[in-house]
């Protein structure tokens, strides 16, 4: 919540406050067992507006996980 992508005027900085939140409310999901659709939800939203702001965007591999990445790239 720290990183409100709102509170950054620049598109790229508020890029990767998306993609933290995604990723931290990701892993939230995962360690509920994957039972809190409304945190998946979420993380299906903030990975939409990063795709909006830019479509050919694609987070770096090696920071994070596979899962996630998986994600990322079939949310539409």
């Amino acid at each position: 919540k720290l990183a409100n992508p709102d509170s950054f005027d620049k598109d790229r900085a508020r890029i990767q406050a998306l993609l933290f939140r995604a990723a931290a409310n990701y892993t939230l999901y995962v360690r509920s067992g994957e039972k809190q659709q409304a945190t998946l939800t979420q993380v299906q939203n903030d990975i939409r507006a990063i795709k909006k702001m830019n479509s050919g965007f694609s987070p770096y591999i090696a920071a994070f996980s596979p899962r996630f990445l998986a994600l990322f790239k079939q949310t539409v």
